[in-house]
């Protein structure tokens, strides 16, 4: 089976190296070969045929149009129908974005369309409890109003950079937390420095004491551009983090709410390794180790390198497992969100927990 694998993916990798070279025999068996999948993504957002048929057609002369280049990325580990499948589904969603310059009622049906089913997922991930579906939909609800606002503000911040699919599934799924903390979590004030500040700062101090965001520009420019809707410069940033970094050790509460602040409260792992009770301590860090044991390989392969003696920083980790520095940083809030949701509820940890 593992043979019969690797010959299917050494033939498609080869009839896309022909592809790209240009190689018109290679370019009729490759459409031949990926009609079936974009007809497919094509229908699923169309409502009869003749549209599909239309869409199907643009999208192939996008394909050739760019000399297949978004297929220049394919190294053979998924299959040929499941690249294809992205590769598409990333050409239609900057069709849509662009069709909210002249049709937004057309462009939003789209988008929900497309990105509707990655909602709910998002959603059902962080609420998995079964008598939460009410909650579910009233998230989901919150979630596309916010989404809609402001003219699509959130949509069309998009800059070009990257794919425009990873952009939408990181601001959705920040929507998604910022709605269960209005939901679920208590909400906490502002230290009063901090909530005399601008908006920049606020939410500087928001992505760093609340989300733990590191203290790097690239990753905050990111991150702001998700949530505020607007590029700031390198000096921007600096300056604002200066008059949040004066502020940030008075942590006197302001006499006006915030929007959805939290404290944050020490995570299981940070207790478990303030803790002085060397007993509890070790029974609680075994617990730990079971359930370390349990992630998938890239998660283990993360700790392993954060927990070194030499931890590499964030863009050397990206580098060395191949994926932006963001999506690191996204696996960094997965791994610890897992691991308290693994070790909290156990005996050991509860027994250590107790006299902390």
């Amino acid at each position: 089976m593992r043979s019969s694998m690797g010959n299917t993916a050494d033939k498609d990798r080869a009839l896309v190296a022909a592809v790209l070279a240009g190689k018109p025999d290679a370019i009729a068996q490759f459409l031949q070969e990926i009609s079936g999948t974009v007809w497919a993504s094509c229908r699923a957002l169309s409502r009869y045929e003749g549209e599909a048929r239309d869409n199907s057609i643009a999208i192939i002369a996008q394909l050739r149009h760019s000399g297949f280049a978004a297929f220049r990325e394919y190294d053979g580990r998924s299959t040929l129908k499941t690249f294809t499948a992205l590769v598409v589904r990333d050409l239609q969603s900057r069709n849509i974005i662009r069709l909210f310059d002249s049709d937004t009622d057309k462009a939003w049906r789209l988008f929900e369309q497309l990105f509707g089913p990655d909602v709910r997922r998002l959603i059902n991930r962080r609420l998995p409890d079964a008598n939460s579906d009410e909650l579910r939909q009233d998230i989901y609800q919150s979630v596309c109003l916010a989404l809609i606002a402001q003219n699509y503000r959130r949509i069309r911040a998009y800059n070009g950079k990257g794919s425009f699919c990873g952009y939408v599934l990181r601001c959705i799924d920040n929507l998604i937390r910022d709605e269960i903390r209005s939901h679920i979590a208590p909400r906490f004030r502002f230290p009063a420095a901090i909530a005399r500040l601008g908006e920049l700062e606020r939410e500087l101090f928001r992505l760093i004491v609340r989300d733990r965001i590191p203290d790097e520009a690239e990753l905050l420019a990111q991150q702001l551009r998700l949530r505020l809707a607007r590029d700031f410069t390198p000096v921007e940033i600096d300056a604002a983090l200066h008059r949040v970094r004066k502020h940030a050790t008075n942590f006197t509460p302001s006499a006006e709410p915030t929007e959805f602040d939290e404290v944050a409260e020490p995570s299981p792992e940070d207790r478990l390794v303030r803790s002085g009770d060397d007993d509890l301590l070790a029974a609680a860090i075994e617990i730990l180790a079971q359930a370390v044991r349990t992630l998938p390989e890239d998660e283990r392969l993360y700790l392993m390198l954060v927990l070194g003696e030499n931890a590499p920083p964030p863009r050397e980790l990206a580098r060395i497992m191949r994926r932006p520095v963001e999506e690191v940083y996204a696996l960094k809030q997965r791994v610890m969100r897992k691991l308290r949701d693994l070790i909290s509820g156990h005996s050991a940890v509860k027994n250590w927990l107790t006299p902390v």
